[in-house]
């Protein structure tokens, strides 16, 4: 198991439990403080009010005239294509999501909510609650089994102890889940959506019954007008081929993130600074890359400092890379087809020591026998 060993690093703190938003912690350590001092310096982590407006305003219009053409258009195969532009359209808005959870949208919290429950809710079918919730915890410890709810997976393991916890079917997905890894993120939207009303009928969230009536809202309408221009058929299809490609590409963007870097062990003494730059990886600079990520590959950054708004993230790198190097911490970038090596070669070392387990119980009971 890839599990990072503390003795590797030079200074650490007692921190064993952090608040999301541990950039401002009383707890974080000396260079932490330093490093925050230098962004401020450099204004890297003031509001872009004009940057999020004009991503609202495009990517809205992207939605809403994705939505008039499918319904317009008669052929199967253009639904089906304008189906995937909704897909990408959607992976777009959900970056939004991500930046009003984080409070970056707007300059109140109860605005950056409203548009969090429009995206997520309304147009997306997702519990913007709910992912707000996970979504803190993960950045409170990442990486942390057991702590880190990004880690929780039904048919993938992402350690050891994980794989061999599993039973019947299950066990044998994960013993081969990196060969199932890909094809199972065409499944993940369907299970974050379930995830989501099971949060909101089992929680008593403040915006509890908003949230309930705007994904009502979301499912019927949605349906009504699918199955109104498209007909059932049709609509079932293109409602199955979008959620399956929103799903993928959702999962493409978040799975370079953490999945096979470092993981913490159980109260790991280490500090905020150290945590968050060995538990993350980042993707390397390019037009394309940043466009279809979102610039969340700059994940680093963006764990050390949830306040930097994505389009400074980037220049924010330019500090923290060598601030990190500086103090001997392992600053992890990768290309997109390197780091996917990465994560699927940490599937597989799992998968074999499973598979391992499984043929040692066969091989001691063949001798008992």
């Amino acid at each position: 198991m890839n599990t990072l060993n503390l003795q590797d690093w030079t200074y650490s703190s007692s921190a064993s439990s952090l608040p999301a938003d541990a950039s401002a912690s009383p707890k974080s350590t000396a260079p932490h403080g330093e490093l925050r001092r230098l962004l401020e310096h450099n204004h890297l982590m003031d509001r872009q009010p004009v940057y999020f407006a004009g991503k609202m305003a495009v990517n809205s219009l992207l939605w809403f005239s994705g939505m008039v053409i499918i319904l317009r258009v008669h052929s199967i195969w253009l639904q089906l294509a304008v189906a995937c532009y909704l897909a990408f359209v959607s992976l777009q808005i959900g970056f939004l999501v991500h930046d009003a959870g984080h409070q970056h949208v707007c300059n109140k919290r109860w605005k950056n909510t409203l548009v969090g429950l429009i995206y997520a809710n309304l147009l997306l079918g997702l519990s913007f609650s709910w992912w707000v919730t996970k979504h803190n915890q993960h950045h409170g410890k990442p990486n942390q089994p057991h702590s880190d709810p990004d880690l929780d997976f039904t048919f993938l393991a992402v350690t050891e102890e994980d794989a061999l916890a599993k039973k019947g079917f299950v066990r044998f997905l994960v013993n081969w889940q990196a060969y199932f890894f890909f094809p199972f993120l065409f499944l993940e939207i369907f299970s974050l959506k379930l995830e989501s009303w099971w949060f909101l009928w089992r929680k008593g969230t403040q915006n509890r019954l908003t949230e309930l009536v705007l994904l009502i809202l979301h499912y019927a309408a949605y349906g009504l007008l699918l199955i109104h221009f498209l007909g059932l058929g049709r609509a079932l299809i293109v409602a199955l081929v979008y959620n399956a490609l929103f799903g993928f590409s959702l999962s493409m963007v978040f799975s370079t993130n953490h999945l096979g870097r470092p993981l913490l062990p159980k109260n790991a003494e280490v500090d905020f600074l150290t945590r968050q730059v060995v538990t993350a990886r980042n993707l390397r600079a390019h037009w394309l890359t940043d466009y279809c990520f979102g610039l969340l590959g700059c994940q680093i950054e963006h764990h050390l400092f949830t306040t930097i708004p994505r389009n400074k993230l980037r220049s924010a790198q330019r500090i923290v890379r060598p601030f990190c190097e500086l103090y001997g911490i392992d600053y992890h970038e990768t290309g997109v087809w390197q780091c996917y090596r990465e994560v699927l070669c940490h599937l597989n070392r799992v998968s074999r020591a499973s598979r391992k387990s499984i043929e040692g119980d066969g091989y001691g009971q063949s001798n008992g026998n």
